[in-house]
């Protein structure tokens, strides 16, 4: 817990403790005993303090939360005793001096227990809110390190997939190197506008969707020159993209999966990609023809969909669905994020 909210937490409860405590001079018109009561407050209010602190500061967090009962109970009795002196040498005069005095004088054994029950309860409140302090500043520590966590953890999953996926590029600009420079050219510069986007943009937490589209686009055309086939990614975007953010790098895995796992020799289309955003809520569907092989989403070292499925549980939580499904001659992927 901030420090001001804990200081402002101690200014009000001392606010609404003196109220309570000055609250029946309200009803005292003799000016002379208002006088007398307020100076004998002031005592028992400096009384008050000292007890609460000092089980606010020192037996509560340094005995009481560290369960060291035995210390605890020699503290408490050397409290009783030094108590009891102290309270003794102001008997026979009453606790409150605006009550008026008894015809018969009050005996010490019930003014003592009357004093002491009523400073016990400074006590009890000192305990109570020191771990009541301690208590909302452990859950927000663990609010900010589970967040710390959460962060390290996805950059930790992105930068798992982008050695996967220089990897695999690296090694398609390498198979036409000899055979067809001017497409060795080509998937030069693709892969530097991917790197450039990868290095500069996809570091944050959530990038464009027009830039990410982008990304795609120059990843397919890079893939593009593996297969013969002109046409043979179909890639649709339905719906406004302009200022919609999404996390960087999370739909990639789909799209290289279905190019590595995918039929290449096909007459026309071998995959088929769909984006619609509808709402600030985002459908995607990719779809490639079945090898004999069946497809697997997964990378070099264990990664992809177990991946994925992890960074879309730390970004989206239950806010998403996600499917994967295979029929007579397609592998099949739907992702749903119902709120972007």
């Amino acid at each position: 817990m901030k420090k001001k909210f804990v200081i402002i937490a101690h200014i009000v409860f001392w606010i609404l403790a003196l109220t309570v405590e000055l609250l029946p001079l309200v009803t005292v018109n003799d000016m002379v005993k208002v006088r007398e009561a307020l100076v004998e407050e002031v005592f028992i209010t400096t009384f008050c303090v000292i007890i609460f602190y000092v089980f606010y500061l020192i037996i509560g967090p340094k005995i009481l939360s560290r369960n060291r009962i035995l210390l605890f109970l020699a503290v408490f009795i050397a409290f009783i005793i030094l108590y009891t002196a102290l309270i003794m040498s102001f008997y026979p005069r009453l606790l409150f001096s605006i009550i008026p005095a008894p015809e018969k004088p009050v005996s010490m054994v019930r003014w003592y227990f009357f004093s002491f029950s009523y400073h016990f309860v400074y006590a009890l409140w000192g305990t109570m809110f020191r771990f009541s302090i301690d208590w909302f500043g452990s859950k927000q520590k663990e609010k900010e390190l589970e967040k710390q966590n959460v962060s390290s953890e996805l950059a930790l999953l992105r930068s798992q997939i982008n050695p996967h996926f220089l990897f695999n590029t690296l090694n398609n600009i390498n198979s036409f190197v000899h055979r067809d420079p001017d497409k060795t050219s080509f998937g030069i510069i693709r892969l530097s506008e991917i790197m450039r986007y990868m290095l500069y943009e996809a570091n944050a937490d959530k990038v464009l969707l027009e830039k990410e589209i982008n990304y795609i686009n120059s990843y397919i055309e890079l893939q593009k020159l593996r297969v013969s086939t002109p046409d043979y990614v179909s890639f649709n975007v339905i719906g406004e993209v302009t200022g919609i953010m999404v996390p960087p790098m999370l739909l990639i895995p789909f799209i290289e999966n279905a190019f590595k796992h995918g039929r290449k020799k096909v007459s026309s289309a071998g995959v088929f990609i769909k984006l619609n955003i509808e709402k600030n809520a985002l459908e995607f569907e990719i779809k490639n023809y079945l090898v004999k092989v069946k497809p697997r989403i997964e990378g070099e070292g264990g990664f992809g969909l177990k991946n994925i499925k992890r960074r879309l549980d730390l970004i989206y939580g239950t806010n998403y669905e996600l499917r994967c499904e295979t029929n007579e001659e397609m592998f099949i992927v739907h992702l749903n994020i119902f709120e972007l």
